[in-house]
């Protein structure tokens, strides 16, 4: 042997959270991420509220927001949230378009329409949480 050990873990686990008032979209979404990222852990909040509680205890690597949401909106929720988690990418992920560029502007997040699809949602979080070489790769 060679004296040097492997470490004990071959990836670092990648956090995703997931606000939308449409469970189906939730699910959809989730399901398209664990597939294409193995390494991610995936959760999910019903609504403006219920992301920042979740988003303030677990600390996501990253965000996906609805605009339209109920008790708080996307929009809302992202003003606060980029408060108290500046580091933290967020993504409005909506069927809004109305105003959303320059809406996401000011709010210092992500913008991508559900009308462009899915793929470049997935494009994105790719290169924001790109996945692990050994996932990649496999063992080596």
């Amino acid at each position: 042997m060679s004296g040097k050990e492997k470490p004990s873990t071959s990836f670092v686990t990648k956090t995703v959270l997931i606000a939308d008032d449409s469970a189906s979209m939730r699910l959809s979404v989730r399901f398209l991420l664990e597939g294409r990222h193995k390494e991610l852990v995936v959760s999910e909040a019903i609504d403006g509220l219920d992301v920042i509680e979740k988003a303030k205890s677990s600390r996501p690597d990253l965000i996906l927001l609805d605009l339209a949401m109920p008790r708080l909106n996307g929009a809302e929720s992202a003003t606060l949230l980029r408060n108290d988690m500046p580091e933290t990418p967020v993504i409005l992920f909506t069927m809004t378009d109305l105003q959303a560029d320059s809406l996401c502007a000011a709010i210092g997040v992500e913008f991508i329409s559900k009308a462009d699809g899915v793929s470049k949602l997935l494009e994105r979080i790719d290169a924001l949480l790109p996945p692990n070489a050994a996932t990649q790769l496999g063992s080596v």
